[in-house]
């Protein structure tokens, strides 16, 4: 006889997770549709099959720990009955609302009661769900993270220390998925925007390097402009600015292009975007918008 590895079963399309919300009376044929649109975009789940994203685990446990009749479908089920019976005119709405009220105090009492721990708990799968992997530089993970200006990347945690990052879309709902890369050992990454299919980015530090590839295909073709002959003649360097770079010691065209762009961006308070367009500049490059 052949050893068989035992397979999991298979995940749930929409349809047969409307049917088995039918079976334990959760919703009705008007909300169904709309209960999993909202699982969709509070990002519980993504995928056709149905697939279930680490903030829903951390959710999931924390309330069957902290809260376990919340997430029984017992509660849900009978008032979707009694609703029905209220409609049929079998049972008095105002008892109805008694026994919603009693079942929903357990609850808040439950929730009340071990609110910390529950803040706690969600907390950390709501970080876990941010985790790309670990950073190539300094072994410490990478997560999503957001700028100051509000913008999306991906950052390592050990940050000043590690300055390593990988840009993101600037719209869409991220959602982490569980390939792996096989060369950078990233997980992959699929965007979300309404109305649109998903789009599958993979590793984004294989498609960072793929669009840089794709750059400098592009500028290679560019005719070559001039070398400015002082600082001065790059763009966006006034009076002010060729101060703040003579004080970091750069005083020439040829040491603003051999200098470390963050270091420099860091002495002078500019962004480091800035400083390597003027390094682009420097070789006689094309630069990107600034």
């Amino acid at each position: 006889m052949l050893d068989k590895e035992t397979q999991p079963p298979g995940r749930y399309g929409q349809g047969r997770l409307i049917n088995v919300m039918e079976e334990l009376g959760l919703g009705t044929k008007a909300t169904r549709h709309e209960i999993i649109s909202k699982l969709y975009s509070r990002a519980y789940i993504h995928g056709n099959p149905v697939q279930p994203t680490n903030t829903s685990f951390a959710v999931m446990d924390t309330l069957e720990k902290y809260s376990p009749t919340i997430t029984k479908p017992d509660m849900t089920k009978l008032l979707e009955e009694n609703m029905d019976k209220i409609a049929e005119g079998k049972i008095k709405e105002e008892a109805v609302l008694e026994e919603s009220r009693e079942m929903l105090k357990q609850v808040f009492s439950e929730l009340d009661k071990n609110r910390d721990n529950i803040i706690e708990s969600l907390q950390a799968g709501l970080r876990e769900d941010k985790i790309i992997g670990n950073c190539s530089l300094c072994g410490n993970e990478l997560m999503i993270r957001r700028s100051k200006r509000g913008s999306r990347f991906i950052g390592c945690s050990n940050y000043p220390n590690c300055t390593f990052s990988l840009p993101l879309p600037k719209s869409g709902q991220i959602i982490v998925i569980d390939k792996l890369c096989e060369t950078h050992g990233l997980h992959h990454i699929r965007i979300i925007n309404q109305g649109k299919r998903p789009w599958d980015l993979g590793c984004p530090q294989c498609n960072f390097v793929e669009w840089q590839k794709t750059q400098q295909e592009e500028q290679a073709q560019q005719p070559k402009k001039e070398k400015p002959k002082s600082i001065k003649d790059l763009e966006g360097v006034g009076k002010a600015i060729a101060g703040k770079l003579e004080e970091a010691g750069i005083t020439s065209v040829e040491a603003l292009a051999e200098a470390d762009p963050i270091e420099l961006a860091k002495t002078i308070k500019i962004s480091v975007k800035k400083v390597k367009n003027w390094q682009t500049s420097c070789n006689g490059g094309i630069v990107e918008d600034l």
